[in-house]
């Protein structure tokens, strides 16, 4: 796949998040679930990206900055992990 790169020397992976199309900057639980599932898969890209559309979003603060609803975290490390497991080991690393 083009445009993919992984990176396991680099200590972190740059994760960024959106909820409903607002940019969540502290992240939340579809960050945890993208974090678990990307774990689970042994994979460290330097980019990753998650946004979720949700009906009813419950956030840490006024601000909308933490998503806290846990059912979005079992969602993204369910689809995460799924897409993840059909592509072929070779294209992942």
């Amino acid at each position: 796949m083009a445009g993919k790169r992984w990176d396991y020397e680099s200590e972190s992976t740059n994760i960024r998040s959106w909820v409903n199309g607002v940019r969540s900057i502290g992240g939340g639980t579809h960050v945890k679930g993208l974090q678990n599932a990307l774990r689970s898969a042994k994979c460290k890209p330097l980019v990753a990206l998650v946004h979720v559309i949700m009906l009813d979003p419950y956030y840490a603060g006024p601000v909308r900055a933490e998503l806290v609803n846990p059912e979005a975290a079992m969602a993204v490390e369910h689809v995460v992990r799924d897409g993840l497991a059909s592509i072929p080991a070779e294209e992942l690393f």
